[in-house]
């Protein structure tokens, strides 16, 4: 599992790795992602590019903390 990837030059490479099963955005990336179209589109990479190595994705726990008491 990778906790708060974004799409990080050093990070990338850790998607070729056959134990990455899941991958957790970002919570900074995913919130502002509703007001930037940036952050927005770089959301969106993050899940396609997850989804064409077959990890899965989701959001942080922060993320969906703050969503639910928010």
């Amino acid at each position: 599992m990778i906790e708060d990837f974004s799409f990080d030059s050093q990070v990338l490479p850790l998607l070729r790795s056959k134990a990455v099963r899941l991958v957790k955005i970002d919570p900074k990336l995913s919130s502002s992602a509703l007001k930037d179209k940036l952050s927005q589109a770089l959301v969106v990479a993050t899940v396609q590019a997850a989804k064409v190595m077959g990890i899965h994705c989701a959001p942080s726990e922060s993320t969906r903390r703050r969503r639910c008491s928010g």
